[in-house]
């Protein structure tokens, strides 16, 4: 939000920047029109005099008519300025002093980061699952270059939000695959997640869709999850689907009531 904030902040600086200099280059005064019915007067104001402005004088009419354009723009502009850095600042200053919740020491960037990562080990699982969870399985070979992001567990992750939905599953103690291959008829599809449930043993899949404001993406998604319904994994059944945008991205708090409804 803050980065869309200072995007937004520039472009009114610079057009700010740009309108003054625009004013700068029209004559003195200001333009006021003073109606009687039908009938029109121009005055050009300057400082504390007015000067009528003749109807053969159209020309300096319409010069002065598109300075005072001009200049309420800069005003709304001033105006929206004014208002966004009083906000940037008060975001900024609550943002520090926000109070550390328990998501937050599970962000790469934490310090206590590593320090959890025994606490929340493979062995606080049933044996079988231990071994489900250690046993070799094909994965996606597609781009490993992207695998830049490093989960509790030690994986290797594409995105921050898999890291998110791949810590809350390690935490809570939900065996999970990254990236394992499913067989879908003739169709090989590496879900995000394979999910053993602790307690029933079914699979369930998650797939988390990050970028469904980029067009190609999105058609990208959906034809994803039609080969899912075309041989029998549905949504909300034993598929967990989670999305974002540029905009809207996926919170810790919203992986958290998935995974206790799922699995909990």
């Amino acid at each position: 939000m803050i980065q869309n904030l200072d995007t937004r902040l520039n472009k009114l600086q610079t057009q700010c920047d740009y309108l003054r200099r625009k004013i700068s280059a029209f004559p003195e005064g200001e333009l006021s029109i003073q109606k009687n019915g039908s009938y029109q007067r121009w005055i050009i104001r300057k400082e504390e005099q007015s000067v009528y402005c003749p109807k053969s004088n159209r020309s300096l009419a319409e010069i002065m008519a598109l300075k005072k354009y001009y200049s309420l723009l800069l005003l709304e502009a001033e105006e929206e300025f004014s208002l966004l850095s009083s906000y940037k600042k008060i975001s900024s200053s609550q943002s520090r002093s926000r109070k550390l919740s328990s998501s937050d020491l599970l962000e790469e960037s934490s310090p206590y980061y590593e320090l959890l990562q025994s606490h929340f080990a493979k062995d606080k699982l049933p044996v079988s699952m231990q071994k489900w969870c250690a046993e070799s399985y094909e994965t996606n070979s597609s781009h490993p270059e992207n695998l830049i992001h490093t989960t509790l567990a030690g994986h290797k992750v594409r995105s921050k939000s898999e890291v998110i939905i791949a810590n809350l599953l390690y935490t809570n103690h939900i065996p999970y695959r990254y990236e394992a291959a499913l067989a879908l008829n003739e169709l090989t599809v590496y879900p995000d997640f394979t999910i053993l449930h602790p307690t029933t043993q079914q699979f369930f899949y998650w797939e988390h869709f990050g970028m469904m404001d980029k067009n190609n993406y999105c058609d990208a998604a959906c034809n994803k999850l039609k080969s899912y319904c075309y041989n029998g994994i549905f949504p909300s059944m034993q598929l967990i689907t989670t999305y974002e945008t540029g905009k809207v991205p996926i919170r810790s708090e919203q992986v958290q009531q998935i995974i206790t409804q799922y699995f909990l």
